[in-house]
């Protein structure tokens, strides 16, 4: 269909509705799905919160869905292939479930490592978040399924969270938090975006004349619907005049008889209905939703497939693909003395409760029903044999003086291969000298820490990022009892690593969905390579960092970092250094960088060449990065670009990285304008901490 013949469709549509019926379908039937009007052919259209998987309310008919990796790991893989590898999964099974709208992905930047939904989202690097969230989008809408980027604008942290004034500066919203979602509108076209619960700069998010009528609709041409949650919908008139109304929200609320009785009162246009309505429609024509009886997509009405033509969340092709997501994101911190990867033939104590607990997602109300969750213990089985490995359940992670019950399973002392043996109650003390006579009686002793759903989730910050419980004194034990400890961190934000030094090797896992134990398993042995790199900076302590707490201050947040958030801020106050880098990753060979050249304009870098030779013995795939330090002091350094390369053992390649003009500009406020930096250090290498070669322009070079 044309773009001309959907808006003559569309406008027929609204033609043939009385005003009752258009503010009916500014409202949802529930709180996950928009009403259907038989008279204009319009079906009941279905909302899905999405980000790695089908979840939330309203969907659940007792049945199951995949459960891919968190948005941390999978940004981890920094490729861009990834992201609509994740969006070419879901737009599946939404087309299965009659989902015409997923609720992703989240574009909002990991402010601070407390904040509670940081799992949720990409990175805490504008233009990755930007480049990630645009190929996930295209990917679900090339399938007709409509993607609703969220939750715009300022959502970092939930303390306070539909009330808190989040107080941003102009340059900052523009520079950082804007340009992820400029990217998409400009480039994927979403068919919806969510507003955010906040206030931004005193002003409701929803109702922001501002950021949603002069900046998104008309400098970025922004043709999608606007969505909200009921906790977002705070008034009527102040929402739609002039300011748009998000469409979304609970049956009974202000966009209801409020929103009628306004209009009807003259206090609101019926065009301004008219025009929001347009939106909506627009959104059901793009899914389907406007067919009636049937869509493009074999969708029938508001009817989901029957589970027979579902795609099978446990089918070993779909196993497969989610394993590979998830391995190939995972990181590798440190590896010293080369432990990692593992043959496969050595004999493991596998430690710790997330080993037979482990965590595939984060918590709130997207959460995902799968089919099983792989845990990290079967999946070292299922790779080592039962005989070559025993299971030693663990310390409590939430707290506490003691932990009931504890198993151990495989041939640990006293123990019979395959089998288990809990006990009914023990002492953190007794569990922590029975795990370190396990760990010193094999090769290797694999302790899995990590955080968990009550940590980790939607409605809470944390306080610290010091792990719960008494894991730290775990891989402490263990590490003075084994000949080699290997840990595995089961979490998708930082925590504190006091141990660091006392272990062979750290494997950062995140929260790896349905596949966990499988991936960790095919990451250890390096069957997958775990070649991705961090898009968050950890910090080695509590407090450090450009931003920390999430707590307002007299209801308001105040970015007073501005530009430097994250590793941006890390690289400017050096005064401190982090406990890892943003890009920081080491996979399982060696890099050298050699020859880098720059192709340039006299406003930017359009790209950097640099030859890339792998010095190691085994096959890899390196990500060059490309960062720029502007000449103007007062300006932090960013990331311009990236490439991933794929690189046999020693073999050598060139590689080219393009570099994005969007990164390398800044705003005047004052004018009201963009200017280009124009000069400045081009640091090319492996993370923000490993810079392998460097390269100046501009006023320094000329």
């Amino acid at each position: 269909m044309t773009i001309t013949e959907l808006e003559s469709r569309v406008d027929t549509a609204i033609a043939c509705l009385d005003l009752s019926s258009k503010v009916a379908l500014l409202n949802g039937s529930d709180f996950s799905d928009l009403p259907q009007n038989t008279s204009i052919g319009l079906s009941r259209m279905c909302f899905s919160d999405g980000p790695s998987g089908l979840g939330g309310r309203g969907h659940d008919d007792g049945g199951t869905t995949s459960l891919l990796p968190n948005a941390t790991l999978l940004a981890q893989h920094w490729d861009v292939a990834a992201a609509s590898e994740a969006g070419a999964l879901l737009a599946e099974e939404a087309i299965a479930a009659g989902v015409h709208v997923l609720l992703g992905p989240s574009v909002n930047l990991h402010r601070t490592p407390l904040g509670g939904r940081v799992f949720d989202c990409f990175s805490e690097d504008p233009l990755l978040t930007g480049a990630l969230a645009t190929e996930y989008v295209r990917a679900l809408q090339r399938r007709g399924v409509a993607a609703c980027p969220k939750r715009f604008l300022a959502n970092e942290s939930e303390f306070e969270r539909t009330t808190v004034d989040s107080v941003v500066d102009e340059k900052t919203l523009r520079e950082v938090y804007l340009l992820p979602f400029e990217m998409l509108v400009r480039d994927a076209s979403p068919w919806s975006v969510l507003t955010s619960p906040n206030r931004v700069n005193g002003i409701h998010a929803t109702e922001h004349l501002q950021l949603l009528e002069r900046l998104l609709k008309e400098e970025w041409r922004y043709e999608g619907a606007l969505i909200s949650d009921p906790s977002a919908a705070s008034s009527v008139v102040a929402g739609t005049n002039p300011a748009p109304a998000p469409v979304v929200s609970a049956p009974d609320g202000p966009r209801g008889a409020g929103l009628l009785a306004a209009v009807r009162a003259g206090e609101v246009p019926e065009s301004t209905i008219d025009e929001h309505l347009r939106r909506v429609l627009r959104l059901a024509e793009r899914t389907g939703a406007l067919d009636g009886e049937s869509d493009p997509l074999g969708r029938s009405g508001s009817e989901t497939l029957p589970h027979h033509r579902r795609p099978a969340a446990d089918a070993p092709l779909r196993r497969r693909r989610l394993r590979a997501l998830a391995a190939g994101g995972m990181t590798v911190l440190t590896n010293p003395a080369g432990v990692l990867p593992l043959s496969g033939t050595e004999s493991l104590a596998v430690i710790g409760r997330h080993a037979v607990d482990t965590v595939a997602q984060g918590g709130g109300a997207a959460r995902v029903r799968p089919p099983h969750v792989v845990s990290v213990a079967d999946g070292l089985v299922a790779m080592f044999g039962s005989d070559r490995v025993s299971v030693v359940d663990g310390v409590d992670v939430r707290g506490g003086p003691s932990t009931r019950p504890e198993s151990v399973r495989g041939p640990a002392r006293g123990g019979i291969p395959g089998q288990a043996i809990r006990q009914a109650h023990a002492t953190t003390a007794e569990i922590t000298e029975w795990v370190a006579r396990a760990a010193g009686d094999v090769d290797v002793a694999v302790v899995v820490v990590g955080l968990t759903t009550e940590q980790e989730t939607e409605g809470r910050d944390k306080s610290t990022l010091a792990l719960p419980g008494q894991q730290d004194a775990m891989v402490a034990a263990v590490a003075a009892a084994a000949r080699r400890t290997v840990v595995v961190v089961n979490a998708a934000t930082p925590v504190l690593m006091p141990w660091l030094d006392l272990v062979d090797a750290v494997l950062w896992a995140g929260l790896p969905g349905q596949e966990a134990g499988s991936a960790v398993a095919a990451a250890l042995t390096g069957e997958i390579e775990p070649a991705g790199r961090l898009v968050t900076t950890f910090p080695a302590r509590d407090g450090d960092g450009p931003a920390w707490s999430t707590c307002p201050v007299n209801g308001a947040l105040v970015y007073q970092e501005g530009t430097a958030v994250g590793y941006r801020g890390w690289h400017r106050y050096a005064e401190v250094e982090p406990l890892f880098w943003f890009g920081h990753g080491l996979g399982y060979t060696t890099w050298h960088y050699e020859s880098p050249a720059l192709v340039r304009d006299l406003n930017a870098v359009r790209s950097v060449t640099v030859d890339v030779a792998n010095t190691g013995p085994r096959a890899g795939t390196e990500t060059v990065q490309v960062y720029l330090l502007p000449a103007a002091n007062s300006e932090p350094v960013r990331l311009i670009g990236w490439t991933r390369v794929h690189v046999e053992a020693g073999r050598r390649t060139r590689v080219r990285v393009p570099c994005d003009l969007r990164a390398q500009r800044m705003r005047d406020v004052s004018s009201g304008s963009w200017r280009f930096l124009r000069g400045g250090r081009i640091m090319i290498g492996r993370g923000l901490g490993d810079v392998r070669t460097t390269l100046w322009w501009g006023p320094k070079s000329d």
